[in-house]
């Protein structure tokens, strides 16, 4: 007489277990890629000088830096994305900040630079990069102006410069503004009638 030998039943398993694992491994595979992301070096550009509104630079201008960027990478300027060429500036960018790929434009701006020479001296906020207005005084008579007129409400400082000569103290400031090129021929006739020029600083709002 034969014995039928019973099979033995198979473990049983949960395979809710299986897909617990699965989301464990998961979530760890993507906090490692966020990590290795974030600590990935990258070449930025910073600039060297304060840069200020419409100064036209080139990558030879900036100093190429390695940062850690991670998901901001493609809101500043960089190795892979810097112009070839000459570029303009669009927005103020301090010395040392990154340069954001906002703050760039095409060569082909509506500003121009000139040089001014301001009487009375200059205020001590005053710098590359800060908005002014450029206001004139003409000569009515030999050492004395008339009143103040607005000549320029949109200018930019690009830079202010040394004082020449030796006896510089009692010589006027010079400034190199950036102005809207419609604005040009009224200032540079302003200056061949030797008017008085005085720059008064401009405090935009927060986001203008």
């Amino acid at each position: 007489m034969s014995t039928i030998k019973g099979r033995k039943p198979r473990p049983w398993v949960d395979p809710r277990l299986f897909l617990g694992a699965l989301l464990v491994a998961a979530s760890v595979l993507g906090v490692v890629g966020v990590l290795v992301t974030g600590n990935r070096m990258e070449i930025a550009y910073a600039a060297s000088s304060t840069l200020a509104p419409g100064q036209l630079v080139t990558v030879d201008d900036l100093v190429a830096v390695e940062v850690a960027l991670g998901t901001s990478r493609e809101a500043y300027l960089g190795a892979e994305t810097a112009p070839t060429g000459d570029f303009i500036v669009t927005q103020t960018v301090q010395a040392g900040e990154l340069v954001p790929r906002s703050a760039i434009g095409n060569a082909d701006s509506s500003r121009s630079s000139v040089i001014v020479e301001v009487s009375g001296g200059l205020p001590t906020e005053l710098g590359s990069g800060s908005a002014v207005e450029l206001w004139s005084s003409q000569e009515t008579a030999p050492g004395t102006y008339g009143a103040p007129v607005l000549t320029s409400a949109n200018a930019v400082v690009a830079k202010i410069l040394p004082r020449e000569g030796s006896l510089s103290s009692s010589q006027a400031d010079r400034v190199e503004l950036l102005l809207p090129k419609s604005e040009i021929p009224a200032l540079l006739a302003v200056i061949n009638n030797d008017s008085r020029l005085a720059l008064i600083p401009v405090y935009l709002e927060k986001g203008q």
